[in-house]
C-alpha cells in the first residue's frame, strides 16, 4: 500500500508490533523448534521490537476516550506478557516461548480490536466486488482438520498425536473485505 492509502500499515505501531510478536513463532517454526543459536537470537530481536513498542505511547494513540482505560489495562498485560516471552527466548525454553508468545499475541489483538473503527475505512469498488460477499469487519472462523483413515495423525504442539486438529481463524474484512467474504462464504 501506498503512504496515501486509508491503511498505512509501515505507520501502524499496533501492526508493527504484531510482526514482531509473530515472527517469534514463525521462526521457531521454520527451523522445527530445533533451538538454534541463530534463531533464538533472532527471536530475541524481534520480541525486543515490540517492547520498544508497547513501551511508547504508540499503541494508545488509536484508541477512542470512551475505551483508553481498558486499553491501557490490556496495554500493560501486553507489557508483562512481553517481558514472560523475552524471558522464555533467552531461556531458549520453547514451550515457555511459545505460551508467552500465544499470550502477547492476544492481548495485542485486543488492543487493536479497541482501535478499529466501525465499517471499512475506503469503498470496496462497485466492479470488484459485484455479486461477491464482502466481510465487512473481522469474523472468527472455526474449523477441524480430520486426517483420512489409516494415514499419519498430526503431532500436536505438546508433542501428542490426533486425528483431528482444531483450528481457529480470524478473518480480516477490514484489509481484505472481498477475499475474507469469500473465505467465510466457502
Amino acid at each position: 500500500m501506498t503512504k496515501d492509502a486509508p491503511i498505512n500499515l509501515q505507520m501502524d505501531p499496533g501492526r508493527q508490533c504484531q510482526e514482531a510478536v509473530e515472527l517469534v513463532r514463525l521462526r521457531l517454526e521454520q527451523v522445527g523448534f530445533s533451538g538454534k543459536k541463530p534463531v533464538w537470537l533472532a527471536c530475541l530481536k524481534e520480541v525486543n521490537e515490540a517492547n520498544r513498542i508497547a513501551n511508547s505511547d504508540l499503541l494508545l494513540s488509536q484508541i477512542p476516550k470512551k475505551d483508553l482505560p481498558a486499553a491501557t489495562s490490556k496495554l500493560d498485560s501486553l507489557k508483562l506478557s512481553i517481558d514472560a516471552l523475552r524471558d522464555a527466548v533467552r531461556n531458549e525454553d520453547i514451550k515457555s516461548t511459545l505460551a508467552a508468545q500465544d499470550r502477547a499475541a492476544q492481548e495485542l489483538y485486543e488492543i487493536r480490536l479497541l482501535a478499529m473503527k466501525p465499517g471499512l475505512p475506503y469503498e470496496v469498488p462497485k466492479d470488484v466486488a459485484s455479486g461477491l460477499p464482502i466481510l465487512k469487519g473481522r469474523a472468527t472462523v472455526e474449523m477441524t482438520i480430520r486426517r483420512p483413515k489409516g494415514s499419519k495423525p498430526f503431532t500436536l504442539d505438546d508433542g501428542t498425536k490426533a486425528d483431528t486438529l482444531p483450528l481457529s481463524l480470524v478473518v480480516d474484512g477490514y484489509r481484505s473485505p472481498v477475499t475474507a467474504g469469500n473465505f467465510v462464504d466457502l
